[in-house]
């Protein structure tokens, strides 16, 4: 069983080596195309891209044009957001850090996937930015990359454990691996009714693979028998391909 998590934007320079030999991102030398691509543009073209404050934009701009020089680290230690906080890496010990690394692949707009340990250098770059590289979008540019990567990664008779949003997770539409994928639903009971609430749902994402790595789980199913941070499984919403976890 394999899992996936989506970025944060939020992102701090990570430092330190948590005892490993830091891992290359499969994908680096299309990060440094993607950075070549956004490096021509002036602070305008960079807002008007991003969409983002002033103080956003001089930030961004800080970021591309010191890419290679910027301190890089583990990319479980560099994301920030609202579901690295309810993973909480900094509490694994050195067994549960090689399993993540091995089973747990993060999604990214700059760098494709990453295993946690890879060193990666904060960015600002979504599926959903509209930067073209040629005449191709940025979720393209991925789709033709990831799909073959992640079916290798799955092997035969792999499964994947899906804890990305939808923006990311997406990019991941051949057959092959829309039929060994499962969804993760949270759903929330507020006020008699379930509802979708995204800050929550990113908290809950980050604690489902919190438990799957502390637990090193190997096989879905024993998903269905937790308590997950109060969620737990609904077989009357669910499908083969899709769980619903309610609390």
């Amino acid at each position: 069983m394999k899992l996936i998590l989506s970025p944060t934007k939020t992102m701090v320079a990570a430092t330190g080596d948590h005892g490993f030999s830091r891992g290359t991102p499969e994908f680096e030398r299309e990060a440094g195309q993607l950075i070549q691509a956004l490096r021509p543009m002036d602070f305008s073209a960079v807002q008007a891209l991003f969409r983002t404050s002033d103080a956003l934009t001089r930030k961004t701009c800080d970021q591309i044009r010191g890419f290679e020089e910027a301190e890089s680290g583990p990319a479980i230690f560099t994301f920030r957001g609202e579901a690295f906080k309810t993973l909480a890496p900094e509490s694994f010990n050195r067994e549960q850090l090689e399993f993540a690394n091995a089973r747990l692949r993060i999604l990214s707009g700059l760098y494709g996937a990453v295993c946690p340990m890879d060193r990666i250098t904060p960015y600002r770059l979504d599926f959903s930015t509209p930067l073209k590289i040629g005449k191709t979008g940025l979720k393209v540019f991925w789709k033709k990359r990831l799909i073959p990567y992640f079916e290798e990664f799955l092997g035969p008779d792999g499964q994947l454990v899906n804890l990305a949003s939808d923006e990311y997770s997406t990019v991941l539409s051949s057959d092959f691996l829309r039929k060994r994928t499962i969804g993760i639903q949270f759903r929330e009971r507020t006020d008699g009714r379930l509802k979708n609430l995204s800050v929550r749902a990113k908290q809950a994402r980050g604690a489902f693979a919190a438990y799957i790595i502390q637990n090193r789980i190997s096989r879905p199913e024993a998903l269905k028998q937790a308590c997950i941070d109060g969620y737990e499984f609904e077989a009357e919403l669910s499908s083969d391909q899709e769980w619903f976890f309610i609390r």
